[in-house]
């Protein structure tokens, strides 16, 4: 099939313009994306979606942490436990994730974590010290 080349005056000019009530300036009206369009996010992200359906995978409620050589997701898994999972590439991070938190959500979750675990590092000392 040819490809035909026309100016941009005469597509603009062939392209349906509509108007609304009391508006200065016309606004042209285009056609919606179509599937051809569609970027390749679209489908790897329906394919995250498709994989934490069909593959039992422990979704994690949290955020991804961008660290400029990986990322780690983490957050609160299925089970309430704070996790921190490396992954090589975003879209593995994605594919965690099951619910984002906000931002200062999740720095308040950070918090509460650290310090459960300094108090649960705690008290595996003193049952160290008691055994001894």
């Amino acid at each position: 099939m040819p490809s035909t080349q026309i100016s941009i005056k005469e597509w603009i000019s062939s392209t349906p313009k509509t108007t609304t009530t009391g508006a200065s300036m016309p606004t042209y009206s285009f056609q919606p994306l179509t599937k051809a369009h569609r970027t390749s996010d679209y489908y790897l992200d329906t394919w995250i979606q498709t994989m934490q359906y069909t593959h039992n995978i422990d979704l994690l409620w949290g955020r991804i942490i961008r660290t400029n050589i990986n990322y780690i997701a983490t957050g609160y898994n299925g089970h309430g436990d704070w996790v921190k999972i490396p992954c090589a590439n975003l879209n593995t991070a994605k594919l965690y994730m099951g619910r984002f938190m906000t931002e200062r959500v999740f720095k308040r979750h950070t918090h509460k974590a650290a310090a459960y675990a300094l108090l649960e590092q705690q008290r595996l000392d003193r049952l160290a010290s008691k055994d001894k």
